[in-house]
């Protein structure tokens, strides 16, 4: 079956189920021509509309490892049609990067190996810089992990362009009240900035709500005043929603991590219209990337 970014309900939770009633049990993505237009490393197509709940990320968790439906197999079709800043046709470096995001680790065999330069000049890094995205937080010194052994990244895995919002997505946002005032930002590789600030002269209650993303109930708290040395510290109880107590006339910065999107049941199936590149993640622990 076909689903397509422009989807607005894809994280709905009774999608998986209707599709488990249906006798679906492959799923493609992200569309049919708007395949050749979608770029899934900002999750934008080129002269189309796309919906933040209808990302890969978003695709991944509620229809290929949804909790409410059975797992399903993944196809993915590949950008052949628009380059990354739309000057030219689609770019092998590019959906070698999604492969690797999908499928590699940061352990494997090739996970050094370089995806290369495509011909608008934009280096796509290496494999295990992708993985490591799909793994887990960058808040980690050892965040590149596939479950094995931590790898701490170097600057030649880096690629030159900074990865949008193809996993969850959450826009800067600030507001103000007499509690204080309260900014969240998404960062490159995922984590959420909290950042709470208290003007006041005594203690004030904030309460934090995310929506967009499944939010870890661990995550890091940086704290500073007027009065006090910078602290930094590993706190619990966090999650979608909580409350922070700031002290008076102090900053609490929260970094939050979104839970891993899990690895899918089954390899994901990457093709270019209706041939497959026969690209499939190993097992973890296994070696391959």
């Amino acid at each position: 079956m076909n689903t397509s970014v422009y989807y607005n309900n894809m994280n709905a939770p009774y999608i998986s189920s209707a599709l488990d009633a249906g006798g679906v049990s492959i799923v493609r993505y992200p569309g049919g021509n708007y395949s050749d237009i979608y770029h899934w490393t900002d999750n934008i197509a080129t002269g189309g509309y796309t919906n933040s709940n209808s990302n890969f990320g978003v695709w991944a968790t509620n229809i290929i490892n949804s909790p409410n439906g059975l797992a399903k197999q993944a196809m993915v079709t590949i950008d052949y049609g628009s380059s990354l800043n739309n000057t030219m046709g689609g770019q092998p470096q590019e959906a070698a990067a999604w492969v690797a995001y999908a499928n590699g680790t940061v352990n494997g065999a090739n996970a050094t190996m370089q995806l290369g330069t495509d011909a608008e000049g934009n280096n796509w890094g290496t494999v295990r810089y992708w993985a490591a995205l799909r793994a887990a937080s960058p808040s980690d010194a050892n965040w590149a992990t596939d479950g094995s052994v931590g790898v701490v990244l170097n600057a030649s895995d880096k690629p030159s362009m900074t990865p949008g919002n193809f996993d969850t997505f959450i826009s800067a946002s600030a507001s103000s009240n007499t509690s204080g005032i309260v900014y969240a930002a998404k960062r490159a590789h995922g984590t959420i900035s909290i950042m709470l600030i208290n003007p006041n002269s005594s203690s004030s209650n904030m309460a934090v709500s995310i929506s967009g993303d499944n939010i870890q109930t661990a995550g890091t708290l940086f704290s500073t005043s007027l009065t006090s040395d910078p602290t930094q510290s590993l706190v619990t109880g966090l999650g979608n929603s909580f409350t922070a107590t700031v002290a008076a006339r102090s900053i609490s910065v929260y970094e939050l991590s979104p839970l891993v999107v899990p690895e899918p049941a089954t390899a994901i199936l990457f093709g270019m219209g209706m041939v497959a590149l026969g690209l499939f993640r190993m097992p973890r622990g296994s070696g391959g990337a």
